[in-house]
């Protein structure tokens, strides 16, 4: 065989063992892609069901090693009944709270650890606040290093801070202690950060809004699992009217869920509890947005009503006990969606069950890669090639 002949067999060769590599890796990125889309679309077809079934989402999708984790304190298993009272308007015309006389949930608790300028003297847009146990340090740094960082949005001022109960661990309250102290963004009320306490911790958030960041416009309360495409939430934000911007609440809606009288759920609620058949329409507690001038609104309302331990339903309570319908988004998913780059799933606002820092840490890196050229830019190689 001479060596041109030579030359040109194996230059064939190669070229077929470049096709064949080439075929394959497209062919495991084509079912990667259909399997995890496959996947979103089982979610979305069980939330529609349980839905329509009328059952509260968290008989679904709160199933998870961190609710192992935060099983209902003891004492609480033999609290006295409550139950929710029916609508009532607890305000004058002029937006004045007029039943102070008639508390019946107080909320005495105060910041064991707070920020009190981290809004000073700024015109804050956006203030996200991230529920969280005090333990998960490596969460709430994997949301500081991504969706969560200050300086996401060029031009718009975005505060982040964490929020946090009491925990019986002195060397938790330790680390927490020397957290804060680096990076000044972590507020802390002396109740018992656990399960039960959720509620608790949802009026924290609206207390710390209105009294120490009363200038921002929009209020973003979300957990430590969730996924924020916070760019897509600023435009959104930027895009209402004046007039829709105030007395707004809009995540992922639930209407009519019923509560759920099985003792044996973690949220068994009583008739003493909650009476009516249904519950009023409420964000997912995962992640929602509210305009600023409900939060003082809405503490006020959770001190004359009564408590329950659900925290996006106990939402609900107080909107409707003030009036307000809120506007549902299927920008805000209550489940997992993956991270695959350049796909339709990224045309959210926020997403659930993130429930690992390299988990959110891979979601960052993935809304933010360049399609142009990602993996995905596999085609048009392929289509030169042949």
């Amino acid at each position: 065989m001479t060596v041109d002949r030579f030359t040109a067999f194996a230059r064939r060769k190669i070229n077929i063992t470049s096709k064949f590599i080439l075929t394959t890796c497209t062919i495991v990125v084509v079912y990667y892609l259909y399997f995890q889309l496959k996947q979103r679309g089982k979610v979305h077809i069980l939330e529609q069901r349980f839905a329509t079934e009328g059952k509260t989402l968290q008989s679904i999708v709160r199933r998870d090693v961190v609710l192992q984790r935060l099983t209902p304190d003891p004492k609480h298993t033999d609290e006295p009944p409550r139950h929710a009272s029916s609508s009532h308007q607890f305000y004058s015309n002029n937006g004045t709270f007029k039943n102070a006389s008639t508390i019946i949930n107080p909320h005495p608790y105060t910041f064991t650890l707070n920020n009190l300028d981290k809004c000073k003297n700024e015109n804050v847009f956006l203030l996200i606040v991230v529920t969280t146990s005090p333990a998960n340090f490596d969460e709430r740094q994997a949301i500081r290093d991504t969706w969560g960082n200050e300086s996401n949005v060029n031009g718009v001022i975005i505060k982040t801070v964490f929020a946090v109960g009491m925990v019986d661990n002195s060397t938790v309250q330790e680390g927490l202690e020397k957290e804060h102290g680096v990076h000044q963004d972590i507020i802390q009320e002396n109740f018992l950060d656990s399960y039960r306490n959720l509620t608790l911790k949802a009026v924290m958030v609206w207390k710390w809004a209105f009294q120490y960041c009363s200038q921002a416009s929009y209020v973003m309360k979300t957990d430590d699992d969730a996924f924020v495409n916070v760019h897509k939430l600023v435009n959104h934000l930027g895009q209402l009217s004046a007039n829709a911007s105030r007395r707004f609440v809009t995540g992922r809606v639930y209407i009519n869920t019923e509560p759920i009288r099985d003792h044996a759920s973690k949220w068994f609620v009583t008739k003493e509890e909650y009476p009516r058949d249904t519950y009023p329409s409420y964000p997912c507690g995962c992640a929602y947005v509210i305009s600023n001038d409900l939060t003082k609104l809405l503490f006020e309302t959770s001190l004359v009503t009564e408590y329950l331990f659900i925290e996006d339903v106990y939402l609900g309570i107080c909107l409707e006990k003030l009036g307000v319908n809120v506007v549902n988004s299927d920008k805000f998913w209550s489940m997992y969606v993956g991270t695959i780059p350049c796909s339709p799933q990224f045309d959210f606002i926020a997403t659930h069950w993130v429930k690992t820092p390299e988990a959110m840490v891979t979601s960052w890196k993935a809304l933010n890669t360049n399609c142009r050229k990602s993996f995905f830019g596999l085609w048009d190689i392929l289509r030169d090639l042949w």
